[in-house]
């Protein structure tokens, strides 16, 4: 029997892309952080999980990670399906840079499998907000962490719909983007 949720759950299914990211940006300003999860259903409350993100050495703890000032990357992890892209690409990389011109970065098995299997890598998500005071910041401005379990102040359910109007590839205005070599190469020898 699956576990109830004992917070607000705000369907934004309907919604228009951007009326999602202008909604989440507001959480900001409320002193909160979002988390984005693509498991299928809201989740009572958040476990740590071992994280692998060779970017940052605060990036690989046995935590909660949350950001306080991207909703955009706080929506591509709620829509983006890493359990189908390790079926289809195997070994994958990415991660994103920016804010108000926000960028994906991916190697070249992860740009191949979006380029190619785009709306199987989409699924409806979540977008958890917890209060800032619960976590640590990182060293990465404005990520934070958690290292314990962390009952949401509220959730946000995300449909795959919007992926399109705000992840773009193999356009004029892409934004998801492929990894230079040097920038692998610094990513693998740093970590």
């Amino acid at each position: 029997m699956k576990e109830a949720v004992s917070y607000d759950v705000i369907d934004m299914s309907e919604m228009k892309a951007n009326d999602v990211v202008s909604t989440l940006a507001h959480e900001f300003s409320e002193g909160h952080l979002l988390h984005g999860s693509n498991y299928p259903n809201a989740i009572p409350i958040l476990e740590p999980r071992q994280a692998k993100d060779l970017s940052t050495n605060d990036g690989n703890r046995n935590a909660i990670y949350a950001t306080g000032d991207n909703e955009r990357a706080a929506i591509f992890r709620a829509l983006f399906n890493k359990e189908k892209l390790t079926k289809i690409a195997g070994e994958y990389l990415f991660g994103w840079t920016g804010k108000s011109d926000f960028k994906i970065q991916a190697n070249t098995s992860t740009y191949d499998a979006l380029l190619h299997n785009y709306d199987e890598l989409f699924s409806d998500g979540y977008i958890y907000v917890f209060d800032r005071h619960s976590f640590e910041e990182t060293e990465k401005r404005s990520e934070y962490f958690s290292e314990s379990p962390q009952k949401p102040l509220k959730a946000y359910k995300v449909s795959s719909k919007i992926a399109k109007d705000l992840f773009k590839i193999n356009t004029n205005d892409d934004n998801i983007v492929l990894y230079s070599q040097e920038e692998l190469e610094t990513l693998r020898n740093t970590y």
